[in-house]
């Protein structure tokens, strides 16, 4: 239903249940506060450079909860349920990162990256490469190399972005 709202297509009314609202998609994607050209636009801002701080500033205990999440997303059938853990990640490397002002951006813009995320998922059918990508990452960040971590999460987030792309290409002509 989430990724019903994320298209425009539903809404929800608490008490009330969810409502069909249109047939065509929203002019443009929106996740929360946030659209999905903006999400792109700011994600490699963000999570490219915490990754590498991220890899010369983790602590053992960092590491061994990002292995840990990777650990969980790999076995994790529950789509839901592996959004959680894939936020978890992303919110992770960000504090990983010992930098304030990441994390809380990460943070403040989690239920729009949930979004996304489910969406890129569901529609794209990405989790398992997005777990290939994940560990990529993590095994970065857990060998301290600044550069490899910087560059698997350029490599994750421009994947993201493809994946978003098609998404959106795939609306029809005339919405």
């Amino acid at each position: 239903m989430r990724s019903l709202q994320t298209l425009g297509l539903t809404r929800s009314r608490s008490g009330s249940g969810s409502f069909v609202i249109s047939d065509r998609q929203a002019p443009e994607l929106a996740y929360g506060n946030y659209s999905a050209r903006e999400l792109i636009e700011a994600r490699p801002f963000i999570e490219i450079p915490a990754a590498g701080w991220a890899a010369l500033r983790r602590s053992e205990e960092d590491m061994a909860r990002l292995l840990q999440l990777c650990d969980s997303m790999e076995r994790q059938e529950d789509a839901l349920k592996w959004v959680r853990l894939d936020s978890d990640f992303h919110c992770l490397i960000a504090e990983a990162a010992r930098n304030r002002l990441f994390a809380r951006i990460v943070t403040d813009s989690r239920d729009s990256l949930m979004r996304q995320s489910e969406l890129v998922n569901l529609m794209a059918d990405r989790r398992v490469t997005s777990n290939h990508e994940h560990r990529r990452i993590a095994e970065a960040i857990a060998a301290g190399s600044e550069t490899e971590a910087r560059t698997a999460m350029r490599d994750h987030l421009h994947e993201v972005e493809q994946a978003m792309t098609w998404i959106i290409s795939q609306r029809p002509a005339n919405s």
